[in-house]
């Protein structure tokens, strides 16, 4: 049986998922919240990242659906802590 190529939709998704995982201040959005659910302003205060950078990824994360809102708390969805737990198995294994 074939092996079907992906579609255009996952290509672009895959790469934005790509350079999501490229950005350092992503990578810190989601472990923070992989902590705890949090506000903006606690966001700001955790990561120490400027507001605007915060406010892009936040944007790019929901987009890629590694994050979400709920009320004024943001948290990570499974989606994120699969990416998170895959990153710190590839970690693993380049620094065995």
């Amino acid at each position: 049986m074939p092996v079907q190529s992906p579609s255009e939709s996952e290509r672009a998704q895959t790469a934005q998922t790509d350079r999501a995982i490229r950005s350092e201040s992503a990578i810190k959005i989601l472990m923070s919240l992989k902590e705890e659910e949090l506000r903006f302003s606690q966001l700001y205060i955790k990561t120490r990242l400027k507001p605007l950078i915060i406010h892009r990824q936040i944007e790019n994360l929901k987009k890629l659906e590694l994050i979400g809102k709920n009320n004024e708390y943001f948290y990570i969805t499974s989606k994120g802590k699969n990416l998170l737990d895959e990153l710190d198995e590839l970690l693993a294994l380049r620094f065995k």
